[in-house]
Order: structure tokens, then sequence, then C-alpha cells
């Protein structure tokens, strides 16, 4: 009984640090998926855009369909809360998938890097069924190997991140020069295309993967960003590769790596990182407490000692912003005051809102269509122009701000912090600003007439 109750009480340590960290913050995204779940279990999948005024035409292609489904059913079931219970599973269960045997203080520096990304969002399913993929490719089990097609089908109407699941298999297959792993990977990718939109799916999965301007323009795709909570685990990562395998041709080229420098290009891939390479920091963990000489006594001691009151004090130091407080309001960052306006009062005409409102404004007041939300930062209009660069216009050019305000008849404006020139133009044009809290700014335009 004994030996089952620590490892009992870790996991249930990073359960619970999971849970907080979801139930503390609403994923600016977290609300067109559960309405578009809504949706689809009431309508089926809509074949064109429903939430925009701007882009009711473009043929929207939802990879992530699947996700949004069983997102709205467990809304309907238990709320917000059972949803994180869900999610809070799905994201340690990566963990332990990947790590089962790492030491807690490890365990606690992987999930704190994890942080900044942890969220109900359909990428946990990425993360999750990444861990469950290299433990099959690593286990011993030779059918599980040839039952990976099985997981792409499920994996592919989850989440676009199946592409990192087929480069992967690509990569094993050339590694290892092997004709089992080159047949593996072309019946998984033959397996993506059984889903809804066959293979137009990878259509939006390369819209996104091959615009770089994604790279500057959306914070979780920003190039060489990497938030403070991650940086402990890679200082520990990066300092066990350097001692015991910077020598070794083959680590170089290994996954762990490679997903650092993938965490370079977009630093949403961290989770991914991470989880790639939590159970080798375990072991760089154990080589080192190995290789310090036994004499005398005292020196393996300290270092034991030392660094495992380091691991906790920098993980206590990096989880207290995240526990507490504990009645800490998850949708402090949202514009509630201006949705409560506009569903008192509505909007004589179109509503402009903010990119990071899109999604919150699809959720809480879905009678009111919105300008943009977070599906569309790569997506273009009939004339080859990108809806976000359309948005920046707006709030960087007065005259593109006017002519798109008049295109679409434009009498709201929903804005946050840091757009005070756009504030200024429009009060400066009559705008009467209606509500102002968490950051958000509520504009409304002069009656006409």
């Amino acid at each position: 009984m004994s030996k089952y109750l620590l490892p009992t009480a870790k996991w249930g340590l990073i359960l619970g640090l999971t849970y907080t960290a979801i139930t503390r913050r609403v994923d600016p995204d977290f609300g067109w998926h559960l309405t578009s779940g809504d949706w689809a279990r009431s309508n089926g999948i809509p074949d064109r855009d429903i939430f925009t005024y701007t882009a009711s035409e473009f043929r929207w292609i939802n990879h992530e369909f699947v996700s949004d489904i069983i997102m709205s059913l467990l809304y309907s079931l238990g709320g917000y809360t059972f949803l994180a219970v869900i999610f809070a599973v799905i994201w340690a269960g990566a963990l332990l998938i990947s790590a089962p045997k790492a030491r807690l203080g490890i365990l606690l520096l992987a999930l704190l890097a994890m942080t900044p990304y942890i969220a109900i969002r359909p990428a946990a399913f990425t993360v999750l069924l990444l861990a469950t993929l290299l433990k099959v490719i690593y286990g011993r089990s030779k059918r599980l190997k040839l039952a990976i097609p099985l997981l792409f089908i499920i994996w592919a109407n989850l989440h676009g991140g199946f592409i990192i699941g087929l480069f992967i298999l690509l990569y094993f297959a050339v590694v290892r020069r092997s004709k089992k792993w080159l047949y593996i990977f072309l019946a998984s990718f033959l397996a993506t295309m059984i889903n809804i939109y066959g293979p137009r799916v990878y259509e939006e999965v390369f819209r996104t993967l091959l615009d770089a301007s994604l790279h500057n323009q959306i914070t979780e795709w920003w190039s060489f960003q990497i938030f403070s909570a991650s940086w402990p685990f890679i200082v520990v990562w990066v300092a066990g590769f350097w001692i015991f395998s910077r020598q070794k041709l083959s680590e170089w080229y290994s996954l762990p790596p490679i997903l650092f420098l993938g965490s370079l290009s977009a630093t949403r891939n961290i989770a991914l990182f991470v989880i790639v390479s939590v159970k080798k920091v375990d072991e760089y963990y154990d080589q080192a407490l190995k290789q310090i000489p036994k004499q005398p006594m005292w020196l393996p001691r300290l270092f034991f000692w030392s660094s495992t009151i380091a691991i906790y004090l920098v993980s206590i130091w990096g989880f207290h912003g995240i526990v507490l407080p504990f009645h800490k309001d998850k949708e402090a960052v949202f514009p509630r005051s201006a949705v409560a306006y506009l569903k008192k009062n509505g909007c004589a005409g179109n509503l402009f809102n903010d990119y990071n409102y899109g999604g919150y404004l699809i959720w809480k007041l879905p009678e009111q269509r919105v300008y943009i939300d977070g599906r569309m930062p790569s997506w273009r209009d009939e004339a080859g122009v990108k809806y976000i660069d359309r948005y920046i216009d707006i709030v960087m050019d007065k005259d593109k701000q006017a002519a798109e305000f008049e295109r679409y008849n434009i009498t709201c404006a929903l804005v946050r912090n840091g757009f005070e020139d756009l504030i200024k133009r429009l009060k400066g044009a009559g705008w009467t600003i209606v509500t102002q809290e968490n950051g958000a700014t509520l504009l409304v335009a002069p009656a006409s007439g």
C-alpha cells in the first residue's frame, strides 16, 4: 500500500496544479470553440464562416471540430469546472505517459514550463497524442506500432497538430533508415484523410504553417519568445545536454533539440518540447548524481539537497502566481460590462472588436457577429488580403479605418488598452465611450440624422 502512496500524492499534486492553472484564466479562443461545438451538435458542420460579418463567404475548414463537439458536450454536462477537470487530466496525463517515474521536482519544472499554454483548448489533444505516439514508438509491442494509423484517424479529427506526429514518424523512418517506419508513416498519412474534409484538412494546416507573418503578429506564434515560467526547465535541459550529450552526434539530431528549435520558431511549441524531453531531463539528473565522487560523503549529499531545494524553490516561485490568489476571476481580462451593455442596448450597425475579444464575444454575445476572431490570422479575403492585416490597418490608419467602417456600417467599437490612437480618433469624430472595464473600451458612433 505504501509504495503507491507517494506516486499517487505526486501525480495528485501535478493534477491539482494543472487544474488550478486552467481555472485561473479562460483561453481567448475558448468561446468560439464552445459555440462552434454547440452549433455542430444542433446544425451540423458549416461549410462557411458563421461568426463574422467580414468573412461570411469564407470556406471555413475547422480541423478541430470534433474537439469543439467534445467541449460542448462536456460543458453541457458540468460547465466550465467539469471541462477544467477533464482538460487537467489530459495535460497531466501527457506528462504521466511521457515520464511516469520522473521525480517530482523535474515534473514540477516541466509543468511550470507548460503553464503559459495550459488551457481548455484543442491543442491539449495534440500534447496527449504526441506523448502516446512516442510511448508506442519506444515500446516493445509490435501490434501497437501497427495500430499507429488508427491513432492518426483520431488525431486528424481533433487538432491540426497531427502534422507534428507525421513529422516524427518520418523522422524515425529517415534516422533509422527503416522501411517499416516509412510504411507506417505512409499509412498514417492516408489515415489522416479520414475526416469530414478529406484532403482539404491540409489546406488549413499549411495555410497556417506557411504564414511567416504569424511569427510577429500572434503572441503564441512569436519567434524567440520564451516566457519566464519556461526558462527553469529549459536551463536544466540545456545544462544536462551540454554535460552529458554534447559529444554524441546522434543526440544533436534527436527529438528534444529539434523540438527546442521548433519552440524558438514558435513559442507555442514549448509544450511539445517538454513532452519529448522531460524523461531525458530526469535521466540527466540521475547521471549527475552517479558522477559525483562518493568521497567525501558530504559532497553527493550536498549536491542532492542543494539541487532539490533549488528546484522546489523555483517551482514555488513559479506557481505562486498561478495558485494565488485563490479567488482569481478567470474572466478578469474580458470586456464583461461591454457585453452587458450590448445585450441591453444592442448595436445600431456592426461591431468592430479587438482580435483577442472575438472568441469571448462569440460565446457571450452570439447574436452579434464579430469583425475578427482567433480563427482568422491566416485567412484571406477575395482580394487575397489577410483579414488580420485589414484589422491592423484600421488600428493604424485613419483613412483605411474610415473606409472599412463605412463599408460594413460599423457603429460600435470594442478595443483594449494600447489602442489609444484609435480611441482618440473615434472620440474626435463624435463617438462616445459607454463602458470602460478590464482594460476594454466600448465606443458608440453618434446617432445619424
